[in-house]
């Protein structure tokens, strides 16, 4: 199965690199990058995805096919990726040499053969279908087209980076009761992107230099064979956690050299100009996924004893036990955790923490011994690894002595109600009045009621001071909600045009109609009709049809082109991203979608 994408229009990433690609001479003009190579490093990202627990697809290659018609491979072996696990990390897949010029289509291929994607709250898989309700269980060719001059351009020894975002929550329709998932694949390319990604990958170590703090890595295939070599730089403040024990700089490098041939995690930034990777942390050793521990992963819903002891912990979310190849989703596991044994870290953290920091709220991996849903992490290769955790609020009224009183809504993808709070008779925070220390970030403008998305970490079992450490604020009301509307059966004249410089959504036949911010859907009404106007600058928007898509970055070509469409084709789907004002039930939208039949 092939979708194919028509390149219309582009972002002013894109058209900057076309602009100095034909303006300059030498190395940087059009004919003479046609010979020579230049370098490419290719990541994948998505954002966290509001409906899915996971998605996890092989990705079997990306093909570059070049305006002469010769194809170029780049990560031909088989990655199995994980897109909801990114969490706003991108991972980097290759680093290699792409011969210069022009390219006409980029293809990435995904394989749905052994794919599990599980919709948030089940406990199985759900089915996977295109819009056609065809079932997706083979390979799905994702195809971007560059139309006319608009060709995607290698300049010759330059260094290029080509980042691969798969929106999933634009992408896939859920029915929670069917447990089906509708997936229409919004994939957008940046082209040299200006702003820094984070990087997460990981791969197995290869080499160790002390005296020049760089150490090789190589990234597998699934078949065990090598799909890349990465560069690793380390700096006197990069943390190193190796077997749950951390270390910083030095230290921390020279504890590396045992875990050559092992596996890695590693966090940082790409540096484009030496093609290499600049870390800010690298895990090895116990409690990495791969180093043959079982896994779980989830939130932390209730504990069983106070400071001071060994615990049982009841951990909700999924787990990987490695012996009989046995995955659970959304189940709740009794971890037992020892004070004198199991090693606790926070990600990219040097802090010294133990078992009393896990408490209730808090989003962990636990690595031990799994024996059906009940983990055994009491032994001394035994590893917590703590991250920062989820939380959307409301606020109660303005932070007073840098400590926010909030309302808790969810934490992760679980209701409040999920979580017991009371701990040994205990009780350890409030969620009608959870107190968050913000000490040293922008609290400005935050007021009774202000909505707000939380990354934190939960205080220590028995503490007396607020009830977790706020690392980073955002409100969730601004300019990244998603309109989400589907028409059962696909219907001509759902979408209209008559306001002028906008999309009019009618919303009779449609049985899925929503806004979602980041603290959950309110369902559109049919008055106001909804409507979608295009954000300041460019943007992201796409007509997906009979498996091909055109893609713009300006609104009114993009408008246009919808209503000469749907004079005629039936809309199945109308997707977006911005800024929503409810009142007039409008998205200003940066990036949408309609998908028509």
């Amino acid at each position: 199965m092939t979708l194919t994408s028509s390149l219309r229009r582009y972002g002013a990433t894109l058209l900057l690199a076309f602009a100095t690609a034909c303006s300059g001479g030498g190395g940087d003009n059009v004919g003479a990058a046609s010979t020579g190579s230049g370098n490419v490093s290719i990541v994948l990202s998505d954002a966290t995805s509001e409906t899915l627990s996971a998605f996890e697809v092989d990705v079997r290659g990306i093909v570059f096919q070049r305006r002469n018609g010769g194809a170029v491979a780049i990560a031909p072996r088989t990655n199995r990726i994980d897109f909801v696990q990114m969490s706003g990390l991108s991972d980097l897949i290759a680093t290699t040499s792409l011969p210069a010029g022009r390219y006409d289509r980029v293809t990435m291929t995904l394989d749905f053969a052994t794919a599990r994607v599980v919709i948030a709250g089940q406990s199985t898989p759900a089915t996977v279908r295109d819009p056609r309700g065809t079932l997706l269980d083979g390979p799905v060719d994702v195809q971007v087209d560059f139309a006319g001059d608009d060709r995607l351009v290698v300049v010759r020894g330059r260094r290029h980076l080509f980042a691969f975002d798969l929106d999933l929550d634009q992408s896939v329709a859920v029915d929670g009761t069917a447990n089906l998932v509708t997936f229409t694949p919004v994939l957008n390319l940046d082209i040299d992107p200006t702003a820094g990604r984070p990087i997460g990958t990981v791969g197995v170590l290869r080499s160790v230099d002390t005296n020049t703090s760089l150490c090789q890595f190589a990234r597998l295939a699934d078949d065990g064979s090598v799909q890349n070599e990465f560069t690793v730089a380390t700096t006197a403040t990069t943390v190193f956690q190796v077997d749950g024990v951390p270390m910083e700089g030095a230290l921390g490098l020279g504890s590396l050299v045992s875990q050559i041939g092992k596996r890695i995690v590693v966090r940082g930034e790409l540096n484009r100009a030496d093609a290499r990777i600049d870390a800010r942390s690298i895990e090895a050793g116990y409690g990495v996924i791969g180093s043959g521990q079982d896994v779980v992963f989830g939130h932390v819903v209730a504990r069983t004893v106070g400071a001071g002891g060994a615990s049982s912990l009841t951990v909700r979310g999924r787990s990987i036990d490695f012996d009989t190849s046995v995955r659970r989703y959304d189940v709740q596991h009794t971890v037992n955790v020892s004070l004198a044994f199991t090693k606790v870290v926070r990600e990219d953290s040097l802090a010294s923490v133990d078992c009393d920091d896990v408490n209730v709220g808090q989003q962990v991996w636990v690595f031990g011994e799994l024996a059906g849903t009940t983990m055994n992490a009491t032994t001394f290769d035994a590893v917590v690894r703590m991250e920062p955790t989820r939380i959307r609020c409301e606020a109660a009224a303005a932070p007073a002595n840098n400590v926010l009183t909030v309302e808790v809504q969810s934490i992760g993808q679980l209701e409040a109600s999920r979580f017991n709070f009371t701990v040994a008779g205990q009780s350890e925070a409030d969620p009608a009045a959870f107190r968050l220390d913000v000490t040293g970030l922008q609290t400005a403008g935050i007021g009774a009621d202000t909505r707000l998305e939380v990354l934190a970490w939960f205080s220590a079992v028995g503490s007396t001071g607020p009830d977790a450490t706020a690392l980073q604020l955002a409100s969730r009301t601004s300019g990244r909600q998603l309109l989400f509307c589907e028409w059962s059966p696909s219907r001509v004249g759902a979408v209209l045009g008559t306001t002028v410089g906008a999309l009019t959504l009618d919303l009779v036949g449609s049985p899925v109609h929503f806004v979602r911010d980041r603290s959950g859907p309110t369902v559109l009404t049919a008055t106001p009709a909804p409507q979608l106007v295009g954000a300041t600058g460019s943007g992201h928007f796409r007509i997906i049809q009979d498996h091909g898509v055109a893609t713009f970055s300006d609104f009114a070509a993009f408008r246009a082109e919808v209503l000469a469409r749907t004079a005629t084709g039936a809309v199945h789907a109308v997707t977006g991203r911005g800024s929503f004002d409810a009142p007039s039930q409008t998205l200003t939208a940066s990036d949408a979608t309609v998908v028509l039949r």
